[in-house]
């Protein structure tokens, strides 16, 4: 029986399903159930579900004809067989130690469920931004219950940010209402009405996608779908009533109502806006007569619009009394200041635009017919869009440096998120590098060690943990793509200029590479300057001309208490390629000296180990193995490695 089963309902989600996926059999929870219901997709959602059953032996498919959102999570819990059960929805995604994270939570605390905090996916624009209602409102010390923290129940009624004791949630139903929508509402409802024991974890753990315009909640739906909203919310409060809460947690029940209910109001198509209107004057009936209502939490907007509803003004509710409007229902006028971004309108027409943003300030004019953008280095000058004038204040300008400061910071971000879950993993371990220099055919596999290969090193004749891939070329990538080692994780980098055109490093080799099972991106760029950094999840790997280093600065990220290099000699008689009078090394000797003096800077406690080596001999602790003395007796009063003894002796 697994700890979790994480249930997945799938339907026309094939841009995303991969990503989503890969996010969950990479969880370092490991004792886990997949169950994906496929709710009868008609695009290559079940091929896709099939190809990763096939590949991993934790997941289960579900095929089923189409019934509905609803029905689809019902069938997953139903065959969910492990003591704790999560929902995550298939255009989106989770961070890699998400469940480890609520299981140890959950069982802490004792709790029916556990919720964690999430981000919102606005797009490659927008990117990620966290979602701070969560996280300000629950508790992670103490268990808790809806009735003590009912300000819970205004914030978004998300179902997969969280993590279900299996006996609690296996006797809740979703609604299974035929070609129904959004029945988050009366399943989150009924599981803070049956809970007594919640417990928070103030983590960011979830990614939740909003830029997919095929989900039914996406601002581009205008479609009479939207009124089902109102249908789900009636359950949701018929529940409530079931449960004798609805007068205690009226207030916020029709503030979470108005939330969706009121969006989607301004969205709908206006030919069906008039009959929206009239189920949302039946559902608020009971507010008409209701002196005690104090619209608790509603802005001025929300408010307007359902008092309209309850006093049956239709035409007042499409408009906002809170703002001066022509004649056209636009204000003339408006300036907004939100999240440290100024924005002004003409006529609902954004006409100019502020960001502060680290120091850099840009701004956008009426339309783009004109535009500066400046920093300490250049200044640009466009009309309409193109680009005339381009001042320098130096003699040359290299575009790479340019994009240093923000840009690689910034894509370090994105891509480095999921880093952070190996911090500090491999404590007291001893990790093995093994590059591919002709010295590796004298070292044997040893047992107990976590081995990290750099890019050909997965031809030999041992199982890898983890596979560094930077500048294997595209007749090399498939062999390395099904590459499984000990269930080998792999990272591909971004190609750096060396192997390319100039603005290349944009570029991902292969770029379906990252998507597939069990791979990740990291960032390799030559312009980094030989930094180092301390944290690999929020800063680029730094550039030291050969991936082994990309690997090297993730095993001592893990913390071990020892380090070991194999087949990373540096010498053009056996690193990599071999003598073939085209390939010099000499170079990566010094940059295994500036990388020396990093490690001894950040990391003094962990201990460097060379087996076997020849261009690194004497910069770290040097050791060899019995089978390559017997081909070099001219080495004496020398380390040899003893593995059966897992410990080094002289000779």
């Amino acid at each position: 029986m697994p700890k979790v089963s994480i249930v997945i309902p799938v339907y026309k989600v094939e841009n995303f399903l991969r990503e989503c996926l890969d996010s969950v059999i990479n969880q370092t929870l490991k004792d886990i159930e997949i169950i994906i219901v496929d709710d009868g997709s008609p695009d290559k959602c079940p091929q896709i579900c099939d190809e990763y059953a096939q590949k991993d032996s934790r997941i289960k498919v579900i095929h089923k004809e189409n019934e509905g959102y609803g029905t689809a999570c019902n069938t997953g819990i139903a065959a969910a067989s492990g003591d704790y059960i999560g929902l995550v929805e298939s255009d989106d995604w989770i961070e890699p130690d998400m469940y480890e994270k609520l299981y140890n939570q959950i069982i802490k605390f004792d709790a029916d469920v556990c919720i964690c905090s999430f981000y919102e996916y606005k797009g490659k624009i927008f990117q990620n931004k966290p979602y701070l209602e969560t996280i300000e409102n629950i508790d992670d010390t103490n268990t808790f219950s809806i009735m003590t923290h009912p300000y819970l129940y205004t914030v978004h009624p998300s179902v997969w940010s969280k993590l279900y004791n299996a006996k609690f949630i296996k006797n809740i139903k979703f609604d299974e209402t035929p070609q129904a929508s959004y029945q988050d509402g009366p399943f989150i409802t009924e599981v803070y009405c049956k809970a007594k024991k919640i417990i928070g974890l103030k983590d960011y753990l979830y990614h939740y996608r909003v830029d997919n315009t095929n989900a039914s909640s996406c601002n581009a739906n205008k479609s009479k779908k939207l009124i089902q909203i109102l249908s789900q919310w009636q359950i949701a409060k018929d529940i409530l009533k079931r449960y004798n809460m609805f007068e205690s947690l009226k207030e916020e029940f029709y503030f979470q109502c108005s939330k969706s209910g009121y969006r989607f109001y301004k969205n709908i198509h206006p030919k069906y806006r008039k009959e929206f209107f009239e189920k949302w004057k039946k559902f608020a009936e009971d507010l008409k007569e209701d002196e005690n209502f104090t619209y608790k939490y509603f802005n001025d907007q929300r408010k307007h619009f359902l008092q309209c509803v309850i006093q049956n003004k239709y035409r007042e509710s499409q408009f906002d009394k809170y703002k001066s409007y022509n004649i056209l229902g636009y204000p003339i006028i408006e300036k907004t200041v939100r999240n440290n971004k100024e924005k002004h309108r003409f006529l609902n027409i954004p006409y100019f635009k502020k960001i502060k943003k680290n120091g850099y300030t840009k701004r956008k004019y009426l339309f783009g017919i004109f535009k500066i953008r400046e920093n300490n280095k250049y200044k640009k000058y466009y009309i309409l869009g193109i680009q005339i004038h381009l001042y320098k204040k130096q003699q040359s300008i290299d575009f790479l440096q340019l994009a240093e400061n923000q840009h690689i910071q910034n894509l370090a971000i994105v891509t480095h998120n999921y880093l952070k879950a190996y911090k500090d993993i491999y404590t007291d371990k001893e990790i093995v590098i093994v590059a591919c220099g002709q010295t590796l055919k004298y070292y044997d596999e040893s047992p107990d060690k976590i081995y990290i290969g750099v890019n050909r090193a997965f031809n030999k004749n041992i199982n890898l943990d983890y596979l560094f891939i930077q500048d294997l070329f595209p007749e090399g990538m498939t062999d390395a793509d099904n590459y499984q080692g000990n269930n080998c994780k792999k990272f591909y980098g971004i190609l750096s200029n060396h192997h390319c055109t100039k603005f290349a490093h944009c570029k991902r080799i292969p770029p379906a590479s990252v998507k597939k099972a069990n791979a990740s991106l990291y960032y390799l760029e030559s312009i980094i300057s030989h930094n180092w950094p301390y944290d690999i999840s929020i800063e680029p790997f730094g550039e030291f001309k050969s991936t082994v280093f990309s690997a090297l600065q993730f095993a001592l990220y893990t913390n071990p208490k020892r380090i070991y290099l194999t087949g990373c000699d540096c010498d053009t008689n056996g690193y990599f390629y071999g003598n073939d009078g085209i390939h010099k090394y000499e170079h990566l000797i010094e940059q295994w000296v500036k990388a020396k003096k990093h490690i001894q800077t950040l990391y003094p406690d962990i201990e460097i180990i060379s087996i076997n080596p020849v261009g690194l001999k004497g910069l770290f602790k040097d050791v060899y193995t019995e089978s390559y003395l017997k081909d070099h007796p001219e080495l004496k009063n020398v380390e040899v490695l003893k593995e059966e003894k897992k410990e080094a002796l002289c000779v």
